[in-house]
């Protein structure tokens, strides 16, 4: 199987594969830890996100998401977030992402747990869909 940007790890491109993830989607991939520090970088980020964002992959590998986070992103979905990851808790939120111009842009964020070749959860799988 091949990587998909910085992400090699064929287990979890194994299970990306069979919860129907493909690269044209609206996803993103996270390293897992980090959640204390500056937070996890992005490993791969789907073509259909991108294009969303109107920002380019250059732009947004190893970079933490928050870094598309609109200014106006509710504080408590934010909070709900963290609290979740830390506790390796699946979550399903609405956030407001940044679009490369600065406009606001709402989805529906569900984040869950990848498993690596180690049989540990060592990513994040953030799937996104447009709210109108």
């Amino acid at each position: 199987m091949e990587s998909w940007d910085l992400l090699t790890d064929q287990t979890a491109l194994a299970e990306l594969s069979s919860r129907g993830v493909n690269r044209g989607d609206r996803f993103v991939v996270t390293e897992a830890l980090g959640i204390h520090e500056s937070g996890p970088r992005i490993l791969a980020i789907g073509e259909a996100l991108l294009s969303a964002l109107g920002r380019s992959r250059r732009d947004l590998l190893m970079q933490n998401p928050k870094v598309f986070r609109h200014p106006t992103q509710n504080p408590q979905s934010s909070e709900l977030l963290r609290r979740c990851l830390m506790t390796w808790t699946p979550v399903e939120v609405d956030v407001i992402q940044a679009l490369a111009d600065g406009s606001p842009v709402k989805f529906r964020l569900k984040v869950e747990p990848l498993y690596s070749d180690r049989h540990w959860y060592e990513y994040w799988l953030g799937s996104f869909q447009r709210i109108l």
